[in-house]
């Protein structure tokens, strides 16, 4: 059921926007990749769909859910507005978003208290300390997931990977609410995702990139948490976009053309896969593939820590010793693309 609610109400968003232009995207943006005009409301479908799936759910109580996405609809409605209006300002966002993500945090008592980093795990001891780190912690990854959000199916691709494996690790642990929740949020997002990958009939738009990282933030903490595991295995699974986002601030802090390190641009490295592919022969006369396969390779690349994250959830020290090894992938393979790239 989850599948099928999240494909019709994309499909009745496309509808409206090929009848109507409703919820339209612009792509005149030197960071867009596509060449025409699409919806970018599947966040709304994506939204309205784990709370219809929850609800007709006969093994979830929809009380712990309430709690859970009330505050996320000033969130989902904030960014719809950007969606519709992309005028709001990043200050704007920040708060909103800021304040959905504490009242969850607040509610569920969701705090991050042991990284096993005897000077953190100190100041994580105080209440205030671990809240506002906690805070920082979804904003970081719900923005990250936003970021990596500029190919068809490439955040909502990467959100069914990291849901795969968090449905892995609650049936290995014998956690069955986690279990299935992640069942259906993984229909969820595959209903949406058929229409968005590989042509983009519809994307996520901000709406859908900050909840999927809202939601995944969330669930990963809950899990954690319920099973006394290390938060260094969240961290081996979401490595990608939230090292993306982090390298690409401090990539445009050194760079004095740019104003300020929040400044958006077209140098993250999905863009620079994307102009290698563009200029391979095999994509000569097939442009058109060039988008999707770019959220492909990045799929693939991502795993180069989601899987030793998952088969080794119990040994922290493994999964930051692959950690290490993705984030000096990354760099390596960043800085090959931009030399290549500028010859």
């Amino acid at each position: 059921m989850p599948f099928l609610i999240t494909l019709s109400l994309c499909s009745i968003l496309i509808f409206l926007h090929y009848r109507y232009k409703f919820g339209s995207d612009n792509p005149s943006s030197n960071r867009k990749v596509h060449h025409s005009a699409t919806s970018r409301l599947g966040g709304v479908a994506i939204y309205i769909s784990i709370i219809l799936s929850i609800y007709f759910s006969p093994t979830l109580s929809p009380a712990f859910f309430i709690t859970l996405f009330f505050p996320s609809l000033f969130l989902v409605f904030l960014m719809a507005v950007e969606d519709l209006k992309q005028g709001i300002s990043p200050i704007v966002r920040l708060v909103f978003s800021g304040i959905a993500v504490a009242i969850v945090i607040y509610e569920f008592n969701l705090n991050i208290s042991n990284l096993q980093i005897p000077i953190l795990d100190m100041m994580l001891e105080n209440y205030y300390f671990s809240f506002l780190f906690t805070l920082f912690t979804f904003l970081l990854v719900m923005n990250a997931f936003n970021v990596i959000d500029g190919f068809n199916g490439l955040s909502s691709g990467f959100s069914i990977i990291s849901l795969i494996s968090l449905l892995w690790l609650s049936i290995t642990v014998n956690d069955s609410f986690i279990a299935e929740i992640t069942k259906i949020m993984i229909l969820v997002v595959l209903g949406f995702s058929v229409l968005n990958f590989p042509f983009g009939k519809i994307f996520l738009g901000d709406s859908g990139a900050y909840l999927l990282g809202f939601v995944i933030t969330f669930i990963y903490i809950y899990f954690i948490n319920k099973n006394s595991l290390s938060y260094w295995l969240a961290l081996g699974i979401l490595i990608y976009p939230i090292f993306d986002f982090v390298y690409s601030i401090f990539r445009r802090s050194k760079n004095s053309k740019l104003s300020a390190a929040s400044q958006a641009d077209a140098l993250h490295l999905h863009h620079l896969i994307h102009i290698k592919l563009i200029k391979c022969h095999f994509f000569k006369n097939r442009s058109y593939l060039c988008n999707s396969f770019t959220s492909v390779f990045l799929w693939i690349f991502s795993l180069s820590s989601v899987i030793p994250s998952v088969l080794w959830f119990e040994k922290p020290k493994v999964i930051f010793f692959f950690i290490v090894i993705f984030m000096l992938l990354y760099h390596i393979l960043y800085v090959f693309l931009v030399r290549k790239n500028t010859l």
